[in-house]
Parts: C-alpha cells; sequence; structure tokens
C-alpha cells in the first residue's frame, strides 16, 4: 500500500542539487516525484504560512488574511503565463514561432523583467497535476478549512474588505490533519500511475522548514543538499531570477546558509541529513549507499537513467573576476568551513 504519510523532502539553497536529486529519487521504483518544486506546501503563503497564522488563536481579520492568502497563493500556482488574457495568448503564440524556428522558448524570468507591469506566473503545478484535479483538491480542502464566508464583508481599515472567510478550526492538530488529507488527495493519481509507495517533493525550501514538514508527518526524512557555496554563487549570478547586485546576492546567500546551519543543528540526524552534491558525481556508490541507508531504500531499485557531472564543479574560479572572487570567499567563508568546503 502507498505509504503516502512517509514522504521525503529535499531542500537546500537552490542551485545546491535539489533538482537533480529529486530526478534521481523519481527514477526509484518504488518512489515518485509528482511534481517539481510543489511551491504550496512550504513556502509563504502555502501550506505552512496558513496553518502558523491561523494556529495563533482567534483574530477575525487576520484569519481571514491567512485564508485569503492561500486561495490566491494556489491560484497564482495553478497556472503559468500572464494573468492578462491577451498577454498571456500573445506571449504563448511568440513562444511557439521562436521554438519552431530556433528550438527555443523565452525564458519566463526575462519577460517578468520585461513586463514588470503584467502579473506573471512563472510556476504551474495545477497544469502539472491537471487542472481539474488541482481545483478539486483545493476547493475540498477550502471546505475543510473555512468554516463561514460572509459575502458583504465589514468595512476596516482597508476600506470594504469582501467577501471575507472564517475559519472552521484554529486548533493546530486539526489543520494539519487536512493538510495531510489535501496532499494525499492531490498525489494519490501521481502514486498510482507510477505504482509508487512514496512521493518526493524538490522545493529547495524544504530544508529551512524542516522543522514544519517533520510536524506535518513525523515519519518524514529531509535530504539537504549542498554544494560548495562559491560555486552556488556562480550559479545564482547568472539566473536571471536572481538579483544583479553581487553584494546582495551573496549577503542573502550568506543568511541562508545560516538558518539552514540552525536547521541542522537543532533537528535529530534520523530526519534531518546533509549530503554533498559533489559526492554523488566524485564518489558515486558510497553517497548512493549513503543516501539510500537514509532513506530505507533499496539502492538496486534505481533504472540508471539518471547521472550526475562533475562539469560545474570549480567554475566560480572562471566566473568571477579577482575582486569578486574575493568578495565571493570573503562573505562565504562561515558557510564554506561548516560545510566542509575550502574557502
Amino acid at each position: 500500500m502507498p505509504n503516502e504519510y512517509s514522504p521525503i523532502f529535499v531542500g537546500g539553497t537552490g542551485r545546491s542539487g535539489t533538482t537533480i536529486i529529486g530526478k534521481y529519487l523519481n527514477s526509484h521504483r518504488s518512489l515518485v516525484t509528482p511534481v517539481h518544486e510543489n511551491k504550496l506546501i512550504v513556502e509563504d503563503g502555502g501550506l505552512r504560512s496558513l496553518v502558523e497564522n491561523l494556529s495563533n488563536g482567534f483574530d477575525y481579520k487576520g484569519n481571514h488574511y491567512a485564508i485569503l492568502n492561500f486561495v490566491k497563493w494556489a491560484n497564482i500556482l495553478r497556472k503559468s503565463g500572464f494573468r492578462n488574457k491577451t498577454a498571456n495568448s500573445m506571449f504563448r503564440g511568440a513562444n511557439k514561432i521562436m521554438h519552431l524556428s530556433t528550438g527555443r522558448r523565452i525564458p519566463a524570468s526575462i519577460i517578468c523583467r520585461t513586463l514588470p507591469f503584467l502579473e506573471f506566473s512563472l510556476i504551474d503545478i495545477g497544469t502539472k497535476y491537471g487542472l481539474s484535479h488541482y481545483d478539486r483538491c483545493v476547493d475540498q480542502f477550502l471546505a475543510d478549512v473555512i468554516g463561514d464566508t460572509d459575502a458583504n464583508g465589514i468595512v476596516d481599515t482597508e476600506g470594504l474588505i469582501r467577501p471575507i472567510y472564517s475559519a472552521r478550526t484554529l486548533e493546530r492538530a486539526k489543520l494539519l490533519d487536512h493538510c495531510r488529507d489535501f496532499l494525499k488527495l492531490l498525489n494519490e493519481k501521481k502514486l498510482h500511475d507510477a505504482r509508487a509507495e512514496r512521493w518526493c517533493d524538490d522545493t529547495p525550501m524544504n530544508a529551512r522548514y524542516a522543522d514544519f514538514l517533520l510536524e506535518l508527518y513525523p515519519t518524514t526524512k529531509v535530504v539537504h543538499m549542498v554544494r560548495d557555496p562559491k560555486d552556488v554563487a556562480a550559479s545564482y549570478s547568472e539566473k536571471s531570477w536572481s538579483s544583479n547586485n553581487l553584494g546582495l546576492m551573496l549577503d542573502r546567500l550568506k543568511w541562508q546558509y545560516r538558518e539552514l546551519k540552525k536547521v541542522e543543528m537543532a533537528l535529530p540526524t534520523q530526519s534531518f541529513r546533509t549530503f554533498k552534491l559533489e559526492d554523488f558525481a566524485n564518489e558515486p556508490e558510497i553517497a548512493q549507499r549513503e543516501l539510500c541507508d537514509f532513506l530505507e531504500l533499496d539502492l538496486s531499485g534505481f533504472d540508471g537513467s539518471v547521472a550526475f557531472e562533475a562539469s560545474s564543479f570549480g567554475r566560480w574560479k572562471k566566473k568571477f573576476t579577482a575582486d569578486e572572487a574575493q568578495e565571493v570567499e570573503r562573505q562565504l567563508c562561515e558557510a564554506c568551513g561548516y560545510f566542509g568546503y575550502p574557502s
């Protein structure tokens, strides 16, 4: 029988190996990664935020916004593209022409920067689950969580707030039950189709909020992926979704590592374990065996379709100028030292 109450979560800073580990786990006969990065679980506006805000106690307006933010976030994640239908049709048409002529597509992150005045979503987990199925699961979850909806609303500091939602319960344990029911319903078809026993998620923020995931699923396992922080910085600097300001990007990355260090120190190793991406390329047999031991997986269950490459390791030395490299080393020396990388 599928064990949907013992999923596997992969996390890290991003650009640290979460995606390839998600693909690797998906290649195991007993596992399935339903979608790439289900940002409806731990990211701001998702299940974690909803539980945290509602379980703080009664605050009629605060409770309303907790539910409203989830509704908005679930809708954002439903389908990628522009919210404006005309703009979306033009974008998809241009993308199709470019793909036919060049084999490439227009990066969505570039579109966001080019047309910042239009709302655009880069993620489409709803489409990947199937829109009708996704909508049904979200609607059922909201029916469980929302007690009453006042269609007339209230007049408050912001003006007219309409409609206004009231929560059915503020008990944390009950809210967590609703979250588990929602994720079970959402993932059951993917589990069935893959004939898998457990599901995985590779959202980078999973590691940062591993405490919530362990509260949600006490028997879960969280795989924390790390990569040389300097290479992570080099990869960040090439992405259009990252800051163009090197100092700001490094400062944010530095704080991410500090938070992840706190998480690792606070959680038991039988539930949260750090793995180096480099080990999967340089010592694959050892790294894969250690991962399988941690996750209680049969090592022979992988189909061999996912390979780990070492070509991008050390790229920071070529990516940055001498002055930039010095700043990268200075800002990230603490993280390098803690996770065992030369600084």
